[in-house]
């Protein structure tokens, strides 16, 4: 069925009827492009390259330059059409130029978190202390909320990193061994402040 047929099914329903107003089909256009200026780091040049993106959609380099200027931006354009670009872009580049920029991604549900953190992964060409990949300079965690209610934070999750670096397979503090055993509430209750309720 294609989607013409599907939009007369659905207006032929009765319980459907008068809450379709308009109906209009936008033809197809052809994508417009655009050029960084000035360029991103040539690292993320060539991982957008391995990844198979050979340019940029103009609402991209947009957003880029808006971001760079300290301006904040909303994308709003349909599914698969590269918004995740629009913030990745210039983080990892303020990431690759500057080693005291941090960056925090929130996410509204597990699932989007788990996808973008997919889409960061593939463009991931950051080094930290000789290394690079899945150690390198950052800490990525995704979340319920469980911990906060085990905490008692009323609303949103509370949680603060002790420590910003987590290697797996490089020697660890004896801090870091005690920190990794004790469980997640004890951990939570340490670092997370209640909210308070009015």
């Amino acid at each position: 069925m294609d989607t013409a047929d599907f939009l007369r099914h659905l207006q032929s329903l009765l319980w459907y009827q008068d809450q379709m107003v308009h109906v209009e089909q936008i033809p197809v256009r052809e994508a417009t492009i655009g050029q960084i200026d000035p360029p991103l780091d040539e690292r993320l040049y060539r991982k957008l390259d391995e990844t198979g993106v050979t340019s940029l959609y103009a609402h991209q380099v947009e957003a880029v330059h808006a971001l760079r200027q300290g301006r904040n931006i909303i994308v709003a354009t349909p599914a698969a059409s590269g918004k995740s670009m629009c913030y990745n872009l210039p983080v990892i580049d303020a990431l690759l130029t500057d080693k005291s920029a941090r960056a925090l991604y929130l996410y509204p549900t597990k699932a989007l978190a788990q996808d973008q953190e997919k889409k960061l992964a593939a463009l991931d060409c950051l080094e930290s202390q000789g290394y690079s990949g899945a150690y390198a300079r950052k800490r990525i965690e995704t979340t319920d909320g469980a911990f906060g209610v085990a905490a008692g934070t009323a609303y949103a999750e509370g949680f603060i990193s002790a420590n910003a670096e987590t290697y797996y397979h490089l020697p660890v503090s004896d801090y870091s061994l005690t920190y990794a055993r004790s469980s997640d509430h004890e951990r939570m209750a340490r670092y997370s402040h209640r909210i308070p309720v009015d």
